[in-house]
């Protein structure tokens, strides 16, 4: 999974911003990927993404 591409959708008000990143960590339960300096944390087919200062809810029909 690492150094594979992660390809989500950042909604911004109700517009889709999509993005693509280089997965660089996955987490020990594998619920998780580290992606420019950003966790997404996958839960069912949805990616939630979250900073640290602040989250924010991506969606994604992209599967890892």
């Amino acid at each position: 999974m690492e150094g594979s591409k992660l390809q989500f959708s950042i909604y911004f008000f109700n517009y889709p911003i999509r993005c693509e990143a280089t997965i660089e960590e996955v987490s020990p339960r594998k619920r998780a990927v580290w992606t420019n300096r950003k966790w997404v944390i996958l839960s069912h087919h949805e990616y939630r993404f979250g900073e640290i200062d602040h989250g924010v809810v991506v969606t994604s029909k992209d599967t890892l």
